[in-house]
């Protein structure tokens, strides 16, 4: 939904002997959104005049309008614009944004580029950009939440693995020492 009017109003107020004075109420007209499809792979959800700051903003107006209010009537009205804005905010999809990868290790790219891939996700470049860079559009939250630590869990097993494959193939085919040089002291800076 997309808000056209959401704010909130005093008046006064005069339903029978018991109920006049100042009132506060939440007026509210909104109309459909359609999501559409843009050149690149995200979906993105029309706000209209409403963002998804401005949407936690009025959550927040109407949760304020909701504790100071002790008639019945319109904590029932605040109480259901509550629920209603809530609902929105729960629907209303992140929107996807460009993330800029470099990842110079080729093993740690394929992985990226296949987790990515798994995903569901369309990695590209930019001409002239190097062939280590990876380009993802995709949401923040997904990123922080799914990919990326996935992302870094594989990575370090297969890090592993590489090395102890490493270790293993060096240690039987060239040689056994697989340690460190040694450091000599008092031989300083100089060359001879």
């Amino acid at each position: 939904m997309s808000y056209l009017i959401a704010h909130e109003l005093e008046r006064d107020v005069t339903e029978g002997t018991g109920h006049t004075g100042r009132g506060a109420v939440v007026q509210i007209l909104a109309r459909k959104v359609s999501i559409y499809r843009c050149g690149l792979p995200d979906q993105r959800l029309d706000f209209g005049p409403m963002t998804r700051d401005e949407l936690i903003d009025k959550i927040h107006k109407v949760e304020a309008l909701f504790k100071s209010t002790h008639s019945q009537g319109e904590m029932q009205a605040a109480r259901g614009a509550l629920e209603r804005l809530h609902a929105q905010l729960a629907a209303a999809p992140q929107l996807a944004v460009e993330f800029k990868f470099s990842l110079t290790d080729p093993w740690k790219r394929q992985l990226f580029l296949a987790l990515v891939r798994r995903h569901g996700l369309q990695p590209y470049r930019r001409p002239r950009q190097r062939y280590t860079t990876i380009m993802v559009r995709l949401q923040r939250k997904f990123l922080d939440e799914i990919l990326w630590p996935e992302y870094l869990q594989l990575s370090q097993l297969l890090h592993d693995y590489l090395d102890e494959a490493t270790r293993d193939v060096i240690s039987r085919a060239v040689h056994r020492d697989l340690s460190e040089a040694a450091e000599i002291p008092g031989l300083g800076d100089a060359m001879e």
